[in-house]
């Protein structure tokens, strides 16, 4: 009788275990391919010239087609993503640099 009891509760134990390990590792491709995905837009879609390299994101979130959570979670964590905060404005993101440029970009000859 006892060792009904234990069999169900281990068997209990480990199910739980692996659905726990399979939920994470879905997590986890999931929030590596929405940084992947919005990585690949913020290149194709931005330019590192004055006014064109930082956009919301909201735009990222609709060219993308992720939600607004998920879109802002993969902006958030990439680390080849930069942040460009200020206080009185919208968060804005970038893959070419950090602040945007001030003018026009000039070549040095």
């Amino acid at each position: 009788m006892w060792q009904s009891v234990v069999v169900t509760v281990i068997s209990s134990l480990v199910a739980g275990a692996c659905g726990w390990f399979l939920r994470a590792l879905w997590t986890s491709r999931t929030e590596n391919r929405d940084r992947a995905l919005v990585h690949d837009w913020l290149q194709s879609n931005t330019r590192d010239a004055h006014g064109r390299s930082h956009v919301d994101a909201g735009a990222v979130a609709k060219g993308t087609h992720l939600s607004a959570d998920r879109a802002q979670r993969a902006l958030m964590t990439d680390d080849r993503v930069y942040r460009l905060h200020r206080p009185d404005a919208e968060d804005r993101f970038s893959v070419w640099r950090q602040e945007p440029a001030a003018g026009k970009i000039r070549r040095i000859r």
